[in-house]
């Protein structure tokens, strides 16, 4: 169970705390999402497979540690898992800290809906705004601006490589008294 209303676009799209048996789910999962970043190394697969592992080990030592008390799911499909929702709410604000899609379920609208239930929640007034760091030259980027993310001051420890982005409610009009 989580805090989180899905839209019913979502169809068979569940999310549900990471468990310790999804380790394996998940490293090939961080594998797919890197895997193209190390083609110009050269590397044997062997290789390339051994530093992925080792740096999800970092990553996740880094969100387990840096988020103390954020919400870490697996997204699944039918009970399958397609992908992972980190998202940090000790604040007023809703922080994605990672969001991650299987090759075959990236591309398709599940991203789009997703994030469209984490600003379903500032809409609710649970959270202020919804708050992510992306790498400059990642492509979703450009996914975020069109559901009206903007980049805000860095925030990012790395902001050379990091954009900081938010989302908040549009100003409404001001009432009449």
């Amino acid at each position: 169970m989580t805090g989180f209303a899905l839209p019913a676009a979502l169809g068979e799209i569940s999310l549900r705390p990471v468990a310790a048996s999804d380790l394996g789910f998940l490293q090939q999962l961080y594998r797919s999402v890197r895997w193209p970043e190390l083609a110009p190394t050269g590397w044997s697969d062997d290789t390339k497979i051994a530093f992925l592992d080792t740096q999800f080990d970092f990553q996740d030592r880094h969100f387990r540690t840096g988020f103390a008390g954020a919400e870490f799911y697996i997204i699944a499909e039918r009970e399958i898992p397609i992908g992972r929702l980190y998202v940090d709410r000790v604040t007023r604000d809703l922080h994605l800290i990672e969001i991650s899609l299987v090759p075959e379920r990236r591309g398709r609208g599940l991203g789009t809906g997703l994030l469209g239930m984490l600003q379903d929640e500032v809409r609710a007034g649970r959270n202020d705004r919804v708050t992510l760091d992306v790498l400059a030259d990642n492509p979703a980027r450009r996914l975020y601006a069109r559901l009206g993310f903007v980049e805000t001051a860095p925030d990012a420890p790395f902001p050379g490589l990091y954009r900081h982005m938010a989302w908040m409610l549009p100003a409404g009009p001001v009432p009449v008294s």
